[in-house]
């Protein structure tokens, strides 16, 4: 029987440890927010400085300061120190140009001197390099803010430490500007599952640079066999990601579980479709909103009809997607694993009338069939149909000089896609057709 607590097995220590660092965590005495100065002084300039309260410490620097005290116990302590603390990284650039240093002895005035973005970015890579069992700890990466082709090589000098990684979220020039070598080196990790690519407008000075518009084409030969999870966001103003990139993709990417694709412009449901078809066998998950439906939208008539490849997915659980247009084939399969709430997203005009009745009418065949399946979405231009209450919830305008009137409308918080909230109506399906019959409503 355990006498002393070093004694006791090492997941029951765990435990305990665990609970200390989180009582630690939510002491009034830990630090979770971060100061700064209002202004400093300067030379023949003195001004009333300040504090004022700046932002939340980082959760990394929380979880490190919550186990200080125990990495001084003894070395078992301290490896799990270090692995509790190192579990999650939050890596960014520093924000601001200047730093004021403390007064030297022969001068009474503060200097102001340029302090190195990246200086942090820097010290984590001599350190992971010098001390390689402490980046075996690290399960969750987060790089933000290091974009420039110049300091990507900064990310992969933490990364190809890290073996042990289960997850990375990075900005998207790291596949522009970084070669074959260095990825093939990272999605060798064997416990690497997820990947993700977020990206952003850059400053004119960056884009101005020659090799910001290199591209070193490592994506054809990534290896994303064992990578379960892929998520891609925002929009980018210099080599952003685009459809032929992810059908360079897919072939690597066979054992997706889940696929997010969201506010990306510059691709379509092509890209998705050869992602989708590559893991169609292996895929739970798929979310594809891009920052508008009019973003998603192509001619109806060029687009292919990709309905039938979602529909065979035999594992797919949770479904929100955006379609220029949809056919009553995406309802059609009766084996589908859907669950929850499906939804489905159409830019006005994709379909007529009619065509639009015929999908409803497919949809809630399906919904007979599959009672798990707690309803199916549908919006479309202005309007969101609810199949299984037949209602529809939106801006009901009526057309000037038409009086037709909806009968029984009600205030909705629900409306269109991507849309500011404004004053939405909710009317029963027969209303809304009975009103688009009459003329009051257009059915764009």
């Amino acid at each position: 029987m355990p006498t002393t607590i070093e004694s006791l097995p090492y997941e029951l220590l765990s435990q305990i440890l665990t609970h200390a660092a989180d009582l630690n965590l939510h002491s009034p005495d830990a630090v979770t927010y971060t100061y700064g100065l209002t202004q400093a002084g300067r030379p023949s300039r003195p001004a009333k400085t300040e504090h004022y309260l700046r932002g939340r410490t980082p959760p990394d620097i929380l979880a490190w300061a919550s186990v200080s005290a125990f990495r001084h116990v003894n070395s078992r302590w301290h490896e799990w120190a270090l692995s509790h603390s190192l579990r999650s990284l939050y890596i960014r650039r520093w924000r601001g140009g200047e730093t004021w240093l403390r007064p030297s002895s022969a001068s009474t005035n503060p200097q102001v001197v340029y302090q190195d973005p990246y200086t942090a970015v820097r010290a984590t890579a001599r350190l992971f390099s010098a001390y390689p069992h402490l980046a075996a700890h690290v399960r969750r990466l987060w790089f933000n803010g290091i974009y420039r082709p110049d300091t990507i090589p900064h990310i992969f000098a933490i990364l190809q430490h890290c073996s042990n990684v289960r997850a990375v979220s990075l900005p998207w020039t790291s596949l522009r500007y970084a070669d074959a070598a260095q990825w093939q080196h990272i999605t060798s990790f064997p416990r690497l599952a997820a990947l993700e690519f977020l990206a952003v407008d850059l400053k004119a000075e960056i884009r101005a640079l020659p090799a910001a518009h290199t591209d070193l084409a490592a994506i054809p030969s990534l290896d994303l066999a064992g990578l379960r999870r892929l998520k891609l966001g925002g929009d980018a103003n210099l080599l952003p990601l685009t459809d032929a990139d992810l059908v360079a993709l897919a072939p690597a990417a066979t054992g997706l579980r889940e696929l997010l694709v969201n506010g990306v412009a510059t691709v379509s449901i092509d890209g998705i479709a050869a992602l989708v078809a590559a893991s169609r066998d292996t895929l739970e998950l798929l979310d594809y909103s891009p920052s508008t439906t009019a973003a998603a939208a192509t001619d109806a008539d060029d687009a292919a009809c990709h309905c039938a490849l979602l529909a065979s997915c035999p594992h797919l659980r949770d479904l929100s997607l955006t379609l220029p247009h949809a056919c009553p084939t995406l309802f059609s399969n009766p084996a589908v694993a859907w669950t929850d709430t499906a939804r489905l997203r159409l830019a006005a005009g994709s379909s007529s009338v009619e065509e639009f009745v015929a999908l409803l009418a497919s949809a809630r065949a399906l919904l007979e069939v599959k009672p798990e399946l707690v309803d199916i979405e549908i919006s479309r231009g202005a309007w969101v149909f609810e199949t299984r209450a037949r209602r529809v919830h939106g801006l009901m305008r009526i057309v000037e000089g038409s009086e037709w009137r909806p009968a029984g409308a009600w205030v909705s918080e629900k409306g269109p896609y991507c849309a500011a909230k404004g004053e939405w109506m909710c009317v029963s399906e027969g209303v809304f057709w009975e009103g688009v019959q009459r003329g009051g409503l257009v059915f764009a």
